[in-house]
């Protein structure tokens, strides 16, 4: 079934006469500029991919996806130096990748994944952080190498967003009473509690330029600085129906989808009030919130990505397998952990990893 979609998808890419364009060119061949952008790309539950010019406010793609065979996408991200999105997929229990240059759909990470939700994508270490909320737990993986760690357990974990910057992971998770905005290292130490005044934790988006973190709540967007101090409400409706469900920001602006109705609006992150929704990918057809959800969104930019250090070093750390960051500003030495596959152990030297201990 699988690939019986892909080849439709290859063939609606042709129709459309849209090829995704490459990191080198994002914003050339979309008649963006510099100071114009993002692109936009929004996921539905039922295997569709839209992106969107946010400065012409029009649909520029809609690509059909790989995924199970009841549709379930889950959430999306992007890889803005190798051109590459990826997404999860409830219903296959995968995770998938698009290429945005050549067009190929391909499965990154399958296997011991229960409900795969919310990611998120290191840009300077190459690893992806995957959201298993009925596992009660975060897989990490390499993009580049393949290999996967069972890297944090914790109650019913929503979304996560990484800043490689500063070696942290913030995560949304628990339900109700449990609801948590927590955060750790990217290597899973040091888990710190940011808030619990919440109560649905859905989704998150960090603010490189603000330097804020940006979350959904019931009927709510709140803001915080990235240690938890200063929260702010950003955006409240009073209709369920109007409900932040994603949310990605980028630049001056912060994006969401809806709950019930297929629409994505945005409101600047200060000085405006105003409310601008995006006509160009909504459904007047007859709709259904069973398939037609949007699940996803992610703002592509390349400030959304900013280029640093690797926490690293140029050799891996040293490590045989996962070299994965420790934060930055607890000022420990050295900067990182090394760490190993679940089918592996971390010998003597902390360094190497072995499968026969």
């Amino acid at each position: 079934m699988e690939k019986s979609w892909y080849l439709l998808t290859c063939f609606l890419s042709i129709v459309n006469g849209f090829r995704f364009p490459t990191p080198s060119t994002l914003f050339t061949e979309n008649h963006l500029k510099d100071d114009e952008g993002p692109l936009l790309a929004v996921l539905d539950f039922n295997k569709r991919l839209q992106v969107l010019n946010t400065t012409s406010a029009k649909r520029i793609a809609k690509i059909g996806l790989l995924g199970g065979n009841n549709g379930a996408s889950a959430n999306i991200n992007f890889n803005y130096e190798d051109g590459l999105i990826y997404w999860t997929d409830v219903s296959s229990k995968k995770v998938y990748s698009l290429n945005a240059e050549t067009g190929e759909q391909k499965v990154i990470l399958e296997g011991d994944l229960r409900s795969p939700e919310g990611l998120t994508y290191d840009w300077i270490h190459k690893n992806c952080y995957v959201c298993d909320p009925f596992g009660n737990k975060i897989v990490v993986f390499n993009t580049v190498t393949g290999l996967r760690k069972t890297l944090i357990e914790v109650e019913n974990p929503k979304d996560v967003a990484a800043d490689p910057r500063n070696g942290w992971l913030y995560i949304a998770h628990g339900w109700e009473s449990t609801a948590r905005i927590s955060r750790s290292g990217l290597n899973g130490e040091n888990m710190q509690e940011l808030t619990a005044r919440l109560e649905i934790p859905y989704s998150i988006s960090l603010d490189f330029v603000g330097n804020k973190l940006y979350y959904t709540d019931w009927n709510k967007i709140l803001s915080m600085k990235l240690n938890g101090e200063r929260i702010r409400t950003f955006y409240r409706t009073s209709g369920y129906d109007y409900t932040p469900n994603t949310m990605t920001v980028s630049r001056e602006y912060v994006f969401w989808t809806t709950s019930i109705e297929e629409q994505v609006r945005r409101k600047k992150k200060r000085g405006s009030t105003r409310i601008i929704k995006f006509n160009a990918l909504e459904n007047y057809n007859r709709y259904n919130s069973q398939t037609d959800s949007y699940m996803g969104i992610v703002a592509i930019h390349s400030q959304n990505q900013p280029a640093t250090a690797s926490l690293c070093g140029d050799n891996n750390g040293g490590c045989s397998h996962f070299c994965l960051p420790s934060p930055v500003d607890l000022h420990l030495s050295p900067s990182f952990t090394c760490h190993c596959p679940d089918d592996m152990e971390l010998t003597d030297d902390n360094k190497t990893c072995d499968c026969n201990m």
